[in-house]
Order: C-alpha cells, then structure tokens, then sequence
C-alpha cells in the first residue's frame, strides 16, 4: 500500500510539473505576442511588475479593474489606455 501511494505521488509530482511546463511555454508564447504588437507596453508591465514571466501571466489573468477581462483581451478590443491605467495603479500602489 505504501508503494502504490508513493508511486501516485510520483505521477502526480510528473502531472504538476508537464502542467507548469505548459504554462509557462503557453505564457511566454503570449508575452512574445505581445511583445510583436506592442513592445512599449510589454516593458512597462515588466518594469511594474518586476519580471516577464510575471507581465507574460499578468497579460492572461483577469482582472477586477478591467471588468474581469485580462488585458490581453482588452488590447484586443483595442482600449490600450484603460491597460495602462491599470499598470499606473499597480506601480503607484492602488488596489
């Protein structure tokens, strides 16, 4: 019984790390995207943020002060101001 447990530790250990494997590919896909469409606001959100792989899923979360939307899906819609807005608050600390 132990062993089974310890082997169902070790495929779920190897599950997490090919899920966050993929996620980071997937994130760093989409800030080089970004990256092609608007290189001045992706190194603002790394310069706020600290790092890329932080803007790269910052770029993909929703958030509250975007109507729950990403930003990625506000560029989209091509509101870049309400984008940077955001990041402002975030450098200046207003949540």
């Amino acid at each position: 019984m132990l062993a089974d447990l310890a082997r169902q530790a070790r495929a779920a250990r190897g599950e997490l790390q090919a899920a966050q494997e993929t996620f980071a590919r997937r994130a760093l896909a989409l800030y080089e995207t970004l990256r092609i469409v608007d290189d001045s606001l992706v190194q603002l959100a790394t310069h706020v943020l600290g790092n890329s792989v932080i803007a790269s899923a910052w770029f993909s979360s929703r958030n509250h002060h975007l109507n729950q939307r990403s930003p990625l899906e506000v560029l989209m819609v091509g509101d870049r101001e309400a984008v940077v807005n955001e990041l402002m608050r975030l450098e200046h600390g207003v949540y």
